[in-house]
């Protein structure tokens, strides 16, 4: 983070959603989480670890990342709710930093922290956030991979892109979207060399900022 304000934001939305896991500790598996977390990570946990072939009844076609994720933290520190929360908080670390970052991308840094509060805001994250949910994980793991490409830093978007398919189908069709994404961006990086006018740049960063935020809108 660039500046003292950066930086700022960036603990106190730390802390917003530290408190927001903690409030939430008691708060039980939610509609699809019941089966992508729990039934899932009750089918590891009891018995292999590396059972990936799921019973039909517990078989939602997605990769069973996320109950993988919870068993092991269950066998290595306890079966137990807070524990299933808890276990969220990297992902949501994850989260908050990589939303930081691409704030500094869209816009300028001294406005940066004002877009990335705004992001952080939303009701579907905030709701998200006190979830035991692997759409945290995919959101997260999508913005990863989103700033490795802006930054070039290949393991960025190595690791994002395996994340979001671990995470849910919907991430795998992340993936292909951030590929398309690549190859225009790998186009209009050529053009911009050979073409030395302003008004091409600011097109160019105003495409990447809708299809961000439309990526954004698709994944919450």
């Amino acid at each position: 983070m660039g500046t003292f304000w950066g930086k700022a934001s960036l603990v106190f939305w730390i802390l917003v959603y530290l408190v927001l896991v903690l409030l939430s500790l008691d708060h039980i598996f939610f509609w699809d989480t019941v089966q992508l977390a729990s039934k899932q990570a009750h089918h590891f946990y009891e018995g292999s670890m590396f059972d990936f072939l799921l019973p039909d009844d517990i078989d939602s076609g997605h990769l069973p990342f996320m109950g993988w994720m919870l068993a092991w933290a269950w066998k290595i520190v306890g079966k137990t709710l807070w524990i299933s929360h808890l276990a969220m908080v990297p992902w949501l670390l994850l989260l908050i930093y990589q939303l930081h970052l691409f704030a500094q991308k869209v816009v300028s840094i001294s406005w940066s922290p004002i877009l990335a509060s705004l992001l952080l805001l939303d009701p579907t994250l905030l709701a998200q956030g006190s979830l035991i949910s692997p759409d945290i994980i995919l959101i997260g793991a999508f913005f990863l991979a989103l700033n490795g490409m802006w930054f070039k830093q290949k393991s960025s978007i190595l690791t994002g892109s395996t994340l979001c398919v671990l995470a849910s189908n919907r991430g795998a069709m992340v993936v292909a979207a951030l590929v398309l994404w690549q190859i225009y961006l790998n186009w209009a990086d050529g053009k911009e060399h050979k073409i030395s006018n302003p008004r091409f740049t600011t097109l160019f960063a105003k495409h990447h900022s809708i299809f961000c935020f439309s990526a954004l809108s698709f994944l919450v």
